[in-house]
C-alpha cells in the first residue's frame, strides 16, 4: 500500500538566491510519496525561473498577482492533494528527515494532534547553526496551556516546523490574508487550538535562515504593528471562551504590553488601543515587561516615565 501523499508548499518572492537550496531539500525528503507546490508571488527577479526549472511530475509551479504570502500559500493548498501538508518558506531548509519522522508521530498517534520540531537558525550557512529553545518545546495534553505559555513568553514556532493534516486545516480556515505581520503566529493559534495534544519532536529539523533581506520582521512600521495588533485580537476571540484562565490572560496582556512598548514613542494612537485592549483584560496599564532594569523601572515609576527614561538613556547614549 503506498504512503499517504505530503504536499510541500512554498510560497515565492523574490528569493532568487536561496530558492535552489529550498526545492532541493524538498526532493531530499526521505519520505518518498510527496510533492511540491511554488506559487511565486510576482517575484521582480528571477526566482520564478529558477524555480520552474525544477518543475516536473510532482513538482508544480505558478505565478500569481502580488498578494502577499498568506495568499501565496492558500492557493498552494488549493492546488495541492496530499492528506498532509508541509509549509516551507523560500529561504528555509527541511533535514531530509524531517518528514518522515513527523509521519511516523501521526501513524502512532492518530491526527488530532499538532506536531511541531526543532528550530536551527543559521545565517548564510547551515554548518553555523544554533538551535533555538523555549520553555513550551515540549508536550502538552491541553492546547489552552500550550497557548498561554506560547503567547505568554512571546514565542516564535516556524510554521516549517509543523506537519498539518489537509482536514486540520481544512476544520479551521484558510491563512489571513489581511495580516502582513504575525500571519504564521495566527494561523499556528487556530492550528494548536484544534487539537487534542501538542507533540514536540526534537529529532525532526528545520532550518531558519535569518538572512534575507526581505524579511518582514525587520521592517516594522504602522501597517506592521496594527497587523500584530490584529492577530492579537484575533487571538483573543480565539479563546473567547476560556477567558476565565488566568494564565491566559495574562499571556494576552503581555502581548499588548511588548508592543506598547515596542511602538514608544511612535504611533501614540495604536499605543493607545493597545492600552485600551489590557484595561479590557482586566489590566490597568503596560505589565513590567522587558529586560531587568527596565522591568523595575516600570514597576516603581509606572510604564510612561519608564519608557520615557528609557528614551533619555537612549539619546544620550548617542
Amino acid at each position: 500500500m503506498q504512503a499517504k501523499k505530503v504536499s510541500i508548499l512554498i510560497p515565492l518572492y523574490n528569493a532568487e538566491k536561496y530558492i535552489e537550496d529550498t526545492i532541493k531539500s524538498a526532493l531530499e525528503q526521505t519520505y518518498d510519496n510527496i510533492e511540491i507546490i511554488v506559487v511565486d508571488d510576482s517575484s521582480t527577479d528571477k526566482s520564478y525561473e529558477i524555480a520552474k526549472k525544477y518543475e516536473s511530475l510532482n513538482v508544480i509551479v505558478v505565478q500569481q498577482k502580488n498578494k502577499g504570502p498568506g495568499a501565496a500559500r492558500n492557493t498552494a493548498f488549493e492546488l495541492s492533494s496530499g492528506e498532509y501538508i508541509q509549509y516551507l518558506d523560500a529561504d528555509d531548509l527541511l533535514d531530509p528527515t524531517k518528514i518522515e519522522k513527523q509521519m511516523a508521530i501521526f501513524s502512532r498517534l492518530g491526527d488530532e494532534i499538532f506536531v511541531f520540531g526543532r528550530l536551527g537558525i543559521f545565517y548564510k550557512s547551515i554548518s553555523n547553526v544554533r538551535f533555538h529553545t523555549a520553555k513550551y518545546f515540549k508536550n502538552y495534553n491541553d492546547s489552552i496551556d500550550f497557548l498561554a505559555d506560547y503567547w505568554g513568553y512571546g514565542g516564535m514556532i516556524q510554521i516549517a516546523s509543523c506537519l498539518i493534516p489537509r482536514k486540520t486545516i481544512m476544520g479551521i480556515g484558510k491563512w489571513n490574508e489581511e495580516l502582513i505581520l504575525n500571519e504564521d503566529g495566527e494561523f499556528i493559534s487556530r492550528l494548536v487550538k484544534s487539537s487534542k495534544k501538542i507533540i514536540y519532536l526534537e529529532e525532526s529539523t528545520i532550518y531558519y535562515r535569518k538572512d534575507n533581506i526581505y524579511s518582514l520582521n525587520s521592517q516594522r512600521t504602522r501597517k506592521h504593528y496594527k497587523s500584530l495588533l490584529a492577530s492579537f485580537d484575533l487571538y483573543t476571540q480565539l479563546v473567547s471562551n476560556n477567558l476565565n484562565n488566568d494564565k491566559l490572560v495574562l499571556a494576552l496582556a503581555k502581548l499588548y504590553t511588548r508592543q506598547i512598548y515596542n511602538m514608544y514613542p511612535k504611533y501614540e494612537d495604536l499605543r493607545f488601543i493597545a492600552q485600551k485592549k489590557l484595561f479590557e483584560l482586566g489590566f490597568k496599564g503596560p505589565l513590567p515587561e522587558g529586560h531587568t532594569y527596565f522591568a523595575i523601572a516600570v514597576y516603581i515609576m509606572g510604564a510612561e516615565k519608564a519608557l520615557k527614561l528609557r528614551e533619555f538613556i537612549k539619546s544620550i547614549k548617542k
